[in-house]
């Protein structure tokens, strides 16, 4: 599926967070959070009548279907409407939620806190980060350049291919046995970068914390200082995080972190709420991967657009190797569990890929070389020229699991639910997105970019499909509209989607239905082969208020 692109909107558009893919994940129970600043949240519960013409079934957990079923033709001013949608979900609906949300603001105390809770009385500011000692803060300069560079508004040198898959690179992205790099504790007007060491469970952690003051945003990497001291003897030089089971839904063998996903799930949300002062409702702690590669930039990532099988919907699963970035992601064959049976089977790219300790850089080389790169990333070695075999083969170590702190996306959904997302909503919307690893030896890694605060929580109540579709065919009516439609006389609705919706006037999250819109003509029909109409993209999109139906916006 092609996801739709557009620069020009910057709403927040993430689908609902109110079903994760594992037990034990979900909305919590309401409660009042103290750190940090007191958040009052309500425990009223949506009994609403309004949401009665939505309840077909019940499911697990007090789900029910939530149905959208529109199909309705008129015309109006001499333009042919053809309104159609299908959309079908199974949910709770007391999950659904409107969240009234405050950003970020600089604060000495919060970042004293951070370290504080972290490192206790073992924490050190480190003016300079420098990997001249072999081995030391190598994740850290490369997440350091990273940061600098989304502050900085610098381009993202990237290439894509057709899977989606991203490389994040430039010239020094890999530090290579022998080459130095150092990167220096910051302060000015824009901006800061501040980085930490210290003592967290017996091992030596580094702790980056940067804030742009322009766009108001955190960020948060944590991190081993060196990954031998982490893994004695183990000699890591590269993470990949990937799926924990196949296409089939068979697991894969031999994860040496023996957690249920809900202990996963635990450790990370206390981890998150006690040292980081983010609550349930600022996480909304999930598997979906998208916001966390287009926002933090990993060095290699996967954007996944059609999330169909199980593979993509599973929670990730930490794997380590121990040779260079490019051989470790092409060479990695999984064994699963097919009943009994340890067998291989195919896998997709994985969801990012970070570099731990210097290493040979491959792929730069290539590129410097002039070697072509785009459409190429899904094998990254069919096209270059090596001449060299790797000495051994690579040992990869699975250890642990990683969950993302999600703008809402829903976990479980079908390829039609990304159809109206777009790279440009989730890098500019003012929402909270990352990760966080846990082995078997406890928290490994941080990595969070946080926008906002959830000051209040309580129950959305949403309208009957039929009052929607009243208020969706006013508003095509109205001139709000008509006066999108320039020379066109056809209009169809593409689909619908149940997403949040972040009104910036009054900073408040809360559902809204987005309906995607093609403008066609009639000339523009007769020139199609016949009966035959395929809509790529959509020109417009409309967002109309779950619960009041009121319009929010139609943007192109």
């Amino acid at each position: 599926m092609k996801a739709y692109r557009n620069s020009k909107i910057r709403k927040a558009a993430a689908t609902l967070a109110f079903c994760l893919a594992f037990s034990g994940c979900g909305a919590k129970a309401d409660e009042v959070v103290t750190d940090y600043g007191d958040q009052e949240i309500s425990s009223e519960e949506a009994t609403s009548e309004d949401v009665e013409a939505f309840l077909q079934a019940d499911g697990e957990d007090g789900a029910v279907k939530l149905d959208l079923i529109l199909n309705e033709d008129f015309e109006e001013g001499g333009i042919s409407y053809n309104i159609f949608s299908t959309y079908s979900k199974e949910t709770n609906l007391n999950d659904l939620k409107k969240y009234t949300v405050a950003k970020i603001s600089d604060s000495e105390e919060t970042e004293q806190k951070i370290v504080e809770s972290i490192f206790g009385d073992t924490g050190k500011q480190v003016k300079t980060i420098s990997n001249e000692k072999a081995g030391e803060f190598v994740s850290f300069l490369n997440k350091y350049k990273t940061i600098k560079s989304i502050i900085e508004k610098e381009p993202r040198n990237k290439e894509y291919d057709n899977f989606e898959c991203v490389v994040n690179y430039d010239e020094d992205t890999v530090p290579t046995p022998g080459d130095a790099q150092s990167y220096d504790w910051v302060d000015n007007e824009n901006y800061y970068i501040h980085i930490y060491e210290g003592q967290y469970e017996g091992v030596r952690f580094g702790l980056m914390i940067a804030y742009d003051k322009v766009e108001q945003a955190r960020y948060i990497y944590f991190n081993p200082v060196n990954i031998e001291e982490y893994y004695p003897g183990k000699n890591f030089k590269t993470v990949m995080l990937r799926n924990s089971v196949d296409m089939n839904g068979n697991p894969c063998v031999g994860n040496e972190c023996t957690l249920a996903p809900s202990d996963v799930e635990e450790q990370v949300g206390t981890f998150l709420s006690d040292k980081l002062g983010i609550s349930d409702y600022e996480s909304e702690l999930g598997n979906d991967y998208n916001s966390y590669s287009m926002r933090s930039r990993p060095v290699m990532g996967y954007v996944g657009e059609e999330q169909g099988n199980r593979s993509e919907n599973s929670i990730s699963q930490i794997v380590f190797s121990n040779s260079d970035f490019a051989h470790s992601v092409i060479d990695y064959e999984p064994t699963f569990d097919m009943n009994g049976v340890e067998a291989k089977n195919t896998d997709q790219f994985p969801r990012s890929v970070e570099i731990l300790a210097e290493q040979d850089d491959r792929i730069g080389d290539a590129l410097r070389k002039e070697k072509p790169f785009l459409e190429s990333l899904w094998d990254p070695y069919k096209y270059l020229d090596w001449t060299e075999e790797l000495d051994e083969k690579i040992e990869y170590t699975y250890d642990g699991y990683a969950l993302y702190l999600n703008p809402g996306f829903l976990n479980n959904y079908n390829p039609a639910d990304y159809s109206s997302f777009s790279q440009d909503y989730i890098e500019s919307a003012p929402i909270n997105s990352g990760v966080v690893e846990v082995t078997s030896k406890g928290i490994f890694g941080v990595d969070i970019v946080q926008m906002l605060h959830v000051d209040e929580a309580y129950p959305a109540r949403i309208l009957k499909a039929d009052k929607i579709k009243d208020a969706l065919i006013e508003i095509l009516k109205s001139e709000d509209f008509t006066g999108e439609i320039g020379d066109n006389d056809m209009v169809f609705t593409t689909g619908s989607n149940l997403i949040y919706y972040y009104n910036e006037s009054s900073s408040i999250y809360a559902p809204a239905w987005d309906f995607p819109i093609q403008f066609m003509s009639q000339k523009d029909v007769k020139q199609e082969a016949e009966f035959e109409v395929v809509f790529e993209e959509p020109d417009m999109h409309i967002y109309v208020d779950a619960e009041t139906g009121d319009l929010l916006e139609v943007s192109k």
